[in-house]
């Protein structure tokens, strides 16, 4: 009987290729036989194939009406190239850490702080990052990772469309010691409004993300607000067994924090516009990506010399990666830098135009729900046209790991390094390092934690300028309904500069709601 049923299989397979065809999916329905072990029972298999000649083994249903039911609910998911292939369909990966130069998301800066007014990453933004990387598909509660997010009232989103929506609003209000983030800083209140909204698409093939998020706080002390904004458009195109397209459209907006020597005559505005496009090909044992990128950045509001960093950095990048199954899988990834300033530079001002390149040898690891995530490390330069400044050039570190110990417990650990332009006479710019590490915890349904800390250091070339920023957070989430939690969160921060009189700590309190759907 058993020999009769693996050869019944390959036939039912074959003549379902016309139903396939049609783009609806099959379930196929039957009994396994009664093992030879002691103790084996048959069970009944529901097996789902899809258009993309995708298949699993499902839980079976009690009953044909609970069967049908659970597919209109949505119980019974779409197939998943990730998990229900049934012929190779591989999905190159090529957007990971390290693979580009510092652009992105305003809010991407976890806690090690970046030198401009934004809010705290949520602790899920780098666990569904590297979901992503590691193209599993679904929600890290899937994979058994904890993504530090509160389950009672676990976003489901709206349909609109083939579109799922995510909107969600958080309001709070806090107090501080230092309002004002300075050495004199004296003690006041603030509010804080996040609104933001992410769509999906539910395509079988592709997908195309859209992300919006914006913050501003506002001083009950009468200090002028702290705004922010960030939006992002990705698309994925699967363009053919093993070829992947990329595509990414991006906006944000921030104010230099006030600190730093850059904004010693006024906190500087800056928008930056982001654009990439991509293809990545699987060779077998290896990936190759390919990349062509621009970043549009603008300053504005911090005095006569801030339109003089107005700049586009362009890259062209390749990227080689292991293709195997192995838990360590190695990469290598080059960039060529192309930086060109806005502004006419003749007489006697600094020539900032430059070109360079920026080459990294890293690794992804991919341990399961354990351990997963890139570590990358390199070198990158850029020439300036003035020779008198000097190269901006630097070691660089690059990673994004998801450790997760058990399955109510979670640890993330980030580096990243930036290289930023500067206005500053005798300074070729900054670089920027940056690290933090955070740990989730969930305490039941409706009751989650965290904890961390963040360093980051700033180095302007030629000046001898260093400046040091040290962030610790802890914070507690619990869900009042399906749609309402309650926030409370502690945040200590540290500002110290070689340079005399720029050096503060803060501590802030707050506390509020967030809304989610």
């Amino acid at each position: 009987m058993r020999r009769a049923v693996f050869l019944v299989m390959p036939l039912l397979l074959v003549a379902t290729e016309p139903a396939l065809s049609e783009g609806g999916p099959l379930l196929l329905r039957g009994m396994l036989p009664e093992g030879e072990t002691a103790g084996a029972k048959a069970e009944e298999t529901v097996v789902m194939t899809g258009a993309a000649g995708l298949s699993g083994v499902l839980p079976p249903p009690a009953t044909d009406e609970e069967l049908q039911g659970d597919l209109a609910t949505g119980a019974i998911p779409d197939p998943d190239p990730a998990v229900f292939a049934l012929r190779t369909y591989t999905i190159p990966q090529a957007e990971e850490a390290g693979t580009r130069p510092s652009a992105g998301l305003a809010t991407a800066t976890g806690l090690s702080g970046s030198g401009r007014v934004v809010p705290v990453a949520r602790f899920s933004e780098r666990v569904q990052r590297v979901e992503r990387q590691q193209g599993l598909g679904g929600s890290p509660a899937d994979s058994g990772i904890f993504d530090g997010e509160t389950r009672f009232d676990a976003a489901e989103g709206l349909r609109i469309g083939s579109f799922t929506v995510f909107p969600e609003v958080s309001l709070r209000g806090g107090v501080s010691d230092n309002v004002d983030s300075s050495v004199a800083g004296e003690a006041g209140s603030f509010s804080v409004l996040e609104p933001s909204v992410t769509a999906r698409s539910n395509w079988s093939r592709h997908e195309l993300s859209l992300q919006a998020s914006g913050s501003l706080t506002t001083y009950s002390g009468g200090q002028d607000p702290d705004p922010s904004a960030a939006a992002r458009a990705g698309l994925r195109l699967d363009i053919a067994p093993g070829l992947t397209g990329n595509g990414g459209l991006a906006y944000s907006y921030a104010q230099e924090s006030s600190s730093t020597a850059e904004s010693a005559g006024g906190a500087d505005d800056v928008h930056q516009v982001t654009a990439d496009i991509g293809l990545a090909r699987d060779l077998g044992l290896v990936t190759a990506s390919g990349t062509f990128g621009a970043v549009r950045s603008l300053y504005s509001g911090g005095g006569a010399a801030s339109s003089d960093r107005d700049n586009t950095l362009y890259n062209a990048g390749l990227r080689l990666s292991a293709n195997t199954d192995a838990v360590f899988r190695p990469f290598i990834a080059g960039d060529l830098l192309l930086r060109r300033h806005d502004g006419d530079c003749a007489g006697t001002c600094d020539q900032r135009d430059s070109v360079g390149y920026d080459l990294r040898l890293g690794t992804r690891i991919d341990n399961g729900s354990k351990l997963s995530g890139d570590v990358a490390a390199g070198w990158r330069a850029e020439h300036l046209d003035d020779a008198t400044l000097g190269e901006l050039n630097g070691l660089v570190a690059a990673a994004n790991l998801v450790w997760s110990p058990t399955r109510r417990t979670t640890v993330t650990g980030g580096l990243a390094t930036s290289f930023e332009p500067t206005s500053l006479s005798g300074s070729a710019g900054s670089i920027i390092h940056s690290a933090d590490v955070r740990l989730a915890h969930d305490f039941g349904d409706r009751l989650a934690g965290e904890v961390g800390a963040g360093v980051s250091r700033r180095s302007y070339e030629g000046l001898g300028i260093e400046e040091t920023t040290v962030t610790g957070l802890a914070g507690l989430t619990f869900a009042l309904t399906r749609n309402a939690a309650l926030k409370a969160q502690y945040t200590y921060t540290a500002f110290s500069s070689s340079e005399a009189g720029r050096d503060y700590d803060e501590n802030s309190i707050e506390a509020g709601v967030r809304i989610r759907r």
